[in-house]
C-alpha cells in the first residue's frame, strides 16, 4: 500500500516540501489540510484538500506541520509530526549542516557564519527559519552540485518536532522568554531550544550559553562567554579554551559578539584561520538595526526584526544617541511585559518619547507610572501621525524596535520595516 502524508498548513516550507515529495516519491498519496476552509487553498491544490474535521477518520505515515501552528493544536495528537527540514536533509548527503538557535541574534549569526564560510572558499547557503526552505535547496541539488554547507537557523517551533537531523556543530546563543503564545510554557520553550544538541553528530561539539550549561547532555557542549573553558571575547580578542585564536576584524566591530560565536563554531570544525579574516566585512541584515535615513539631523533606524523584548533590549544597548524615540507594539507573543518595562527603565533618561501601538497599548499606564513620556494609537498609520505631531520630542534618533510580532497589521516584519521606510521617505 502506498504511503500517505498529510501537509498541515500551506506556508512556504510545506509548499516547497510538496514539490520535493512529488519529485522523489511520486507514488505517495498527499493530503493537505489547514484550519481554514478550501478557499484558502490554491485552486491547483484543492483536489488534495481534506477538511480538518475529517482528519480523525484518516491515518497518515507522516504529518508535516508548518511552524506557525502552535504546540497546543490538536493536529499534534494525531501521530508522528515532522518538519520539512529533516525530510529534505535526507537528499543532501554530501552537505554538512550547522545549527543555530537562540532568542536574540540567531539570524545575524546564521548569515554571518555562512558569509565566513564563503570567505573561506566553501559554498554555503542559509535555510530553516530564514533563507529559502531546505526542500528548495534539496530540489536544486538533484541538478547541480549541492552546497558544501547549509547553516540552519532553527526556531523553537521547528525544534519542537524535529527528528533525524545530523549537525556538524550547533550553538544556543542565549535564552529569554519568547513565543509563549505558541509554547504551552516557558519550560517547554527552553526544552525545545536545548533539543538542538540532540542532533549533534557522534563526536561533535556545540556551544551553549554558560547560564544553561547544566541542561545539555554532558560532553556535548562548551560554554559561551568563558575564555578558559569554552569561547570568550576579551575586548576584540577571541579566546577558545584558554588560547587566543584571533581578533574581531575592525570592519565587523559592531557585530563583535556574533563574529566571535561564528569563529568558535569554525574552530570546532577545524576551519578557523585568523589570517584569512583580516579583510573580512559584513553589512548586517535588513530590518535589524538598519539606518534607513536621516531627516534634519535625526537618524531613523529600522529594527522591525526585533519581535521580542530581549531583542529590543539588545538593540537599545547598541544605540549611541543620548536621546531618542522608541516605537513599540504589534501582536503580543504572550511575554510578561511588566518585566520588560522594568528592564526598559535602564534607558528611561535617554528615551525622550515612547510611542506605542497595537497590543502594547494596555501597558501605557504602567509605562507612564514608570516615568516615560508616552503617546499611543491602536493602528499603525495613526501611530505615525502621532509621531509626527510630537516631533519636537524625537531627540537625535527614532528607533522602530517593536518587541512584538508584526502579524497584527502586517504579513511579516519585513513588510513592517518597509512601511517604516516609506514613512521616512515622505517626511
Amino acid at each position: 500500500m502506498a504511503k500517505k502524508y498529510l501537509l498541515f498548513g500551506l506556508g512556504r516550507t510545506n509548499l516547497a516540501l510538496l514539490d520535493l515529495i512529488l519529485k522523489v516519491e511520486p507514488e505517495v498519496l498527499i493530503q493537505i489540510s489547514l484550519d481554514g476552509d478550501v478557499t484558502q487553498v490554491p485552486i491547483n491544490l484543492r483536489p488534495l484538500y481534506l477538511p480538518f474535521t475529517e482528519l480523525p477518520n484518516h491515518s497518515f505515515d507522516a504529518i508535516f506541520v508548518v511552524p506557525g501552528v502552535p504546540a497546543s493544536h490538536p493536529v499534534y495528537d494525531m501521530g508522528q509530526v515532522h518538519n520539512e527540514i529533516e525530510y529534505a536533509a535526507r537528499f543532501m548527503q554530501k552537505t554538512r549542516f550547522i545549527g543555530i538557535t537562540g532568542s536574540v541574534g540567531k539570524s545575524t549569526a546564521t548569515m554571518l557564519l555562512s558569509s565566513m564560510l564563503r570567505h573561506l572558499g566553501y559554498t554555503s547557503e542559509v535555510a530553516g527559519n530564514i533563507g529559502i526552505p531546505l526542500s528548495s535547496l534539496a530540489i536544486k541539488a538533484f541538478d547541480q552540485e549541492p552546497p558544501d554547507f547549509v547553516v540552519l537557523e532553527l526556531s523553537s517551533f521547528q525544534l519542537h518536532v524535529l527528528k533525524g537531523l545530523c549537525l556538524d556543530t550547533a550553538i544556543l546563543l542565549n535564552l529569554e522568554p519568547n513565543h509563549l503564545d505558541w509554547h504551552r510554557s516557558y519550560q517547554e520553550y527552553q526544552t525545545d531550544k536545548l533539543r538542538i544538541f540532540d542532533f549533534l553528530d557522534a563526536g561533535r561539539l556545540g556551544l551553549c550559553s554558560k547560564d544553561l550549561m547544566h541542561r545539555p547532555k554532558a560532553g556535548k557542549v562548551l560554554p559561551l562567554d568563558s575564555c578558559h573553558r569554552g569561547l570568550g571575547l576579551n575586548g576584540s580578542e577571541i579566546w577558545f579554551q584558554n588560547a587566543k585564536i584571533g581578533n574581531v576584524p575592525e570592519a565587523v566591530a559592531s557585530f563583535a559578539w556574533s563574529y566571535s560565536c561564528c569563529a568558535g563554531m569554525l574552530q570546532l570544525l577545524g576551519l578557523y584561520e585568523k589570517s584569512r579574516f583580516e579583510d573580512f566585512s559584513f553589512s548586517g541584515l535588513n530590518h535589524r538595526m538598519q539606518t534607513i535615513g536621516t531627516v534634519k539631523g535625526v537618524r531613523f533606524i529600522d529594527d522591525s526584526k526585533s519581535t521580542a523584548p530581549a531583542s529590543t533590549m539588545f538593540a537599545l544597548r547598541s544605540m549611541p544617541e543620548e536621546n531618542f524615540t522608541l516605537i513599540l507594539g504589534g501582536k503580543s507573543k504572550g511575554v510578561n511585559l511588566s518585566v520588560f518595562i522594568k528592564d526598559l527603565c535602564e534607558f528611561k533618561q535617554r528615551i525622550s518619547l515612547l510611542v506605542l501601538y497595537g497590543d502594547m497599548i494596555p501597558m501605557a499606564l504602567e509605562f507612564k507610572q514608570a516615568g516615560f513620556f508616552v503617546i499611543f494609537a491602536r493602528q499603525w498609520e495613526e501611530m505615525l501621525l502621532g509621531l509626527m505631531e510630537n516631533r519636537e520630542f524625537w531627540g537625535s534618533a527614532v528607533l522602530l524596535s517593536p518587541a512584538m510580532s508584526s502579524l497584527d497589521q502586517f504579513v511579516s516584519f519585513e513588510a513592517r520595516g518597509i512601511a517604516f521606510r516609506e514613512f521616512i521617505q515622505k517626511i
